[in-house]
């Protein structure tokens, strides 16, 4: 009976070990994971780290090692074939981009410039004016273009850093708005905000780019028709809508939207796709989001929803006081 009783002891505390190395193995998804917690339940269960005997639970150790590192390699075998996969789809997108969408403003401007060489004979009369309307236009959209593909690249590597500022939101919408018509003219955009709006802290300089990408997609996907600018304050967040009468965006796009070098059919010239993308990684650098929602009576709504500080700033007497 003692004899029966050492071995049924002796079974457990060789499944218990076996137990304890199978949890900590499922959970390690590194190598060096997997040799840490071979070595720890090494150490526990035979006071050792290498090999020592060949007795049937060393060799139950020894598999189920085996099989952890096995499982661990092949795991990091397939984050590397879809990381290189992701790569490969971004320098193929790119190189797309860099092919049309940064070439095509580039000799627009290589054939009004080299027009404007030609003798004065050889010129229609009046187009002098027209190339070089040609030539700004060509210019502001290839900077767009370079400045979207630095911004993604910068937000990426997260090598920007937020400076952030308590700022009133219809005082951003409406520098944002002077900007976009000093270069555009007046815009069909409609500001809708209530009077109770909380101050926010944010970085306005991220944040107008923001605005700006949203307005200029609302604009080109719905040429001539209003576009409407709303807010409202509603549990600790800030809700922004920036709502167009354009086609309206999928339900099964409503997510792929907001992938980079996506671009949305019909929407003329979208540059490389990278509008809405920098949208999203701004929202979330301030602890938000963005989605596409339909919108009611026709379009689409892309709103920003945003955290709001509860801490408020002080008021210049205070400030002096302190």
């Amino acid at each position: 009976l003692q004899d029966q009783v050492r071995t049924v002891q002796a079974q457990a505390a060789e499944t218990d070990a076996l137990y304890r190395l199978s949890l900590g193995l499922s959970q390690a998804t590194l190598p060096e994971e997997v040799d840490a917690v071979s070595r720890k339940q090494l150490r526990s269960t035979f006071g050792e780290e290498v090999a020592g005997g060949a007795s049937n639970l060393r060799q139950a150790f020894d598999v189920q090692i085996a099989q952890a590192r096995d499982r661990v390699e092949l795991a990091e075998r397939a984050r590397s074939a879809l990381v290189e996969a992701e790569r490969e789809r971004t320098r193929s997108a790119l190189l797309s981009a860099v092919s049309h969408d940064l070439r095509t403003p580039l000799a627009a401007i290589q054939g009004a410039a080299s027009s404007l060489l030609l003798k004065d004979e050889a010129r229609p009369s009046g187009a002098e004016e027209d190339l070089l309307a040609m030539i700004v236009d060509e210019s502001e959209r290839l900077t767009r273009l370079v400045t979207n593909l630095v911004d993604m690249t910068r937000l990426e590597s997260g090598s920007t850093s937020l400076r952030k500022e308590w700022q009133a939101l219809e005082e951003l919408i409406g520098a944002v708005l002077t900007r976009l018509e000093a270069r555009s003219g007046p815009l069909p955009v409609a500001v809708k905000l209530p009077d109770d709006l909380p101050l926010v802290r944010i970085d306005g300089v991220l944040m107008e780019q923001l605005l700006i990408n949203l307005v200029e997609n609302a604009l080109r996907h719905a040429p001539g028709a209003p576009v409407e600018i709303s807010a409202r304050h509603e549990n600790g967040r800030l809700l922004l809508d920036v709502s167009d009468r354009g086609p309206g965006v999928p339900r099964d796009q409503q997510d792929r939207v907001f992938d980079k070098f996506v671009r949305m059919p019909g929407g003329g010239d979208g540059g490389v796709g990278l509008g809405l993308a920098i949208c999203r990684a701004i929202a979330q650098a301030h602890g938000g989001s963005i989605e596409a929602l339909p919108r009611e009576g026709g379009g689409a709504s892309f709103r920003v929803v945003l955290p709001v500080e509860t801490e408020a700033p002080l008021a210049p007497a205070e400030e002096e006081a302190l």
